[in-house]
């Protein structure tokens, strides 16, 4: 089993090792799990990929970024952690016209269909 490494700043490290907890299966997982590095190369998808691991968990964005991972099933909604994108623009920015039309542009109904097949829910 395989999922990104703590220490590399990944959001869902901490979360899944709180899920081992919580289902009390920690002291016997967290032994065998293989921990990606991060990065294009050090993803948990890579590690399904190579056969490094045969079970990851990850966002699953991530996981369908890979094509050579197949996305098996998503964690009950007892275990899932949400994770929430937003955008701003500063008081300062140079182009912020440009960065209000690109906001408008990820947020535009039509963006919904590609958010869905990237493995995102649009709110």
């Amino acid at each position: 089993m395989g999922h990104a490494a703590p220490a590399g700043g990944s959001i869902t490290a901490a979360h899944i090792q709180g899920v081992f907890q919580r289902l009390g299966i920690a002291s016997q997982v967290m032994p065998k799990v293989k921990l990606a590095a991060g990065g294009p190369n050090g993803r948990v998808s890579a590690l399904v990929a190579s056969g490094e691991a045969e079970i990851g968990l990850q966002l699953v964005s991530e996981l369908m970024s890979n094509p050579e991972v197949e996305v098996i099933r998503m964690l009950p909604a007892e275990l899932q952690q949400i994770t929430i994108y937003s955008a701003g623009i500063t008081t300062s920015a140079r182009e912020a016209e440009a960065a209000k039309a690109l906001i408008q542009t990820l947020r535009a109904p039509s963006a919904a269909a590609i958010y869905k097949a990237k493995g995102l829910d649009p709110i």
